[in-house]
């Protein structure tokens, strides 16, 4: 984040504070405390977002620990118990007229225990109505211990999109609803709700849908819902507002560089902009790079794109781009040395991202040079290549190999292969694509021209 939310600054000497509002459900975890405050001990506003978005962190993790809905597992829990030792006491008269004399829900509700005295109804065959704390799961809670079952089996990007879905339904469905409540209708209005996010893509959406219709089949076989079709399926995004990334103009990409090459003190930093447009990777997968990733094929200079020190979006984003022929000698002159190091100074891990330097960086050379659109990004970088692509009459399988996405090869094309596809398919598609893309690589200049 880079705005000021969660952030107060003192009027004294100017720190930064890191505040953040603690939802009644979850001040178990704060000792009672409505607000968390943690000092940046900084008055720089770069640093002490910094520190704000590491105390997020922190606090979001424990937050799943912790479990998204804790009293509505008090109550299950409390139910579970009373229901078993409930039917131990049965065996004899005077035991379970013990067991009722011990457990009145009247008592608890007078003592302030609201869930405990609701459990107790329902443990007895009653129904609960102290607390309003409802038994049944809800949505997000089984997001996340669905998540808990596939650590380690899915990259930490799928895993975050599995809490960020979970997040997104916390803040439309303020009433915690039930699974078992939970029907096509209020799913529609769900994604009537996600449509006014501002940003939000139709695929982003449907993702959000693809990990809740997953979740569901994980409750279905749990058995927390039962003998109900998922509600989150077959759903029509067509009508949809929602705008996509969109390519930068000559004009914003030159704006763009030159608030953003000044920033830069290495030609790796000065790079990255045009390897950004000339080759179709993602932001995290270029600044993921590392030395030993730079390699010949077939007599080809190419980046290698792997899983091998992080993960990947898709196992498309596995795949081999070779290197732009104006690029080659400053791109093997950064591979030389360690191969297991990172081919960009600037590029550090964290959370299996390394992207901070160069995403924070171009935000703000976008920003200083007027471009507030979300639409207008690194990302739309991609666009621009899928766009040369399409004027150079590049074959849509070549291009959909080069930017990572889906290419449904076959034993005719065999892009699989390390060897002749390379050589023979993907070089010539690059060279045409620098053909096409020469009004923007123009400004490499800008590089070259002023690195000592």
């Amino acid at each position: 984040m880079q705005d000021r939310r969660y952030l107060k600054q003192k009027k004294e000497g100017g720190v930064y504070l890191v505040q953040i509002a603690v939802p009644t459900a979850l001040r178990h975890l704060t000792n009672n405390k409505a607000v968390l405050t943690r000092s940046t001990g900084t008055n720089n506003l770069r640093e002490a977002r910094a520190h704000r978005d590491v105390f997020l962190r922190e606090w979001e993790s424990l937050k799943l620990q912790a479990g998204i809905n804790p009293k509505g597992h008090r109550l299950r829990s409390l139910v579970a118990d009373l229901k078993q030792s409930y039917k131990e006491s049965l065996g004899d008269h005077d035991t379970a007229q013990t067991w009722l004399d011990g457990h009145d829900p009247e008592y608890y509700y007078n003592q302030g225990d609201l869930i405990m005295a609701d459990a107790i109804r329902i443990a007895k065959g009653g129904e609960a109505k102290f607390s309003g704390v409802q038994e049944g799961y809800t949505l997000p809670e089984v997001a996340k211990e669905y998540r808990n079952t596939i650590l380690g089996k899915k990259s930490n990007d799928y895993l975050m999109r599995i809490f960020k879905s979970a997040s997104r339904w916390e803040e439309f469905d303020k009433e915690s609803t039930p699974l078992k409540n939970i029907g096509r209708a209020k799913v529609v209005d769900f994604i009537e709700y996600l449509s006014k996010v501002e940003g939000l893509k139709h695929k982003t959406i449907r993702d959000i849908l693809s990990i809740f219709n997953k979740t569901w089949i994980y409750a279905t076989n749990k058995e927390y819902v039962i003998d109900k079709a998922s509600p989150f399926t077959a759903h029509s995004l067509d009508t949809l507002k929602i705008n996509s990334y969109e390519t930068l103009t000559l004009t914003e990409w030159e704006g763009v560089l030159k608030h953003y090459i000044p920033r830069c003190k290495t030609i790796g930093a000065k790079l990255f902009m045009f390897l950004g447009i000339s080759s179709g990777m993602r932001i995290e997968e270029i600044s993921g790079l590392r030395k030993g990733d730079v390699k010949y094929v077939d007599d080809v200079l190419c980046f290698h794109v792997n899983d091998k020190y992080r993960s990947v979006k898709t196992k498309n984003a596995i795949r081999y781009i070779p290197v732009m022929n104006r690029y080659i000698d400053v791109v093997k002159k950064l591979a030389e040395g360690n191969p297991e190091d990172f081919l960009f100074n600037e590029a550090r891990r964290t959370s299996n991202r390394f992207a901070g330097w160069f995403s924070y960086n171009i935000k703000e050379a976008k920003r200083a040079f007027g471009i507030t659109s979300r639409q207008k990004s690194f990302h739309s970088l991609r666009c621009n290549i899928a766009t040369a692509c399409e004027n150079a009459k590049i074959e849509e399988r070549t291009a959909a190999w080069l930017c990572g996405h889906s290419h449904n090869q076959t034993l005719t094309y065999g892009l699989y292969s390390d060897g002749a596809n390379i050589k023979e398919i993907l070089k010539p598609a690059i060279d045409k694509v620098e053909k096409k893309l020469e009004p923007f690589l123009q400004f490499d200049s800008l590089v070259f021209n002023t690195e000592k």
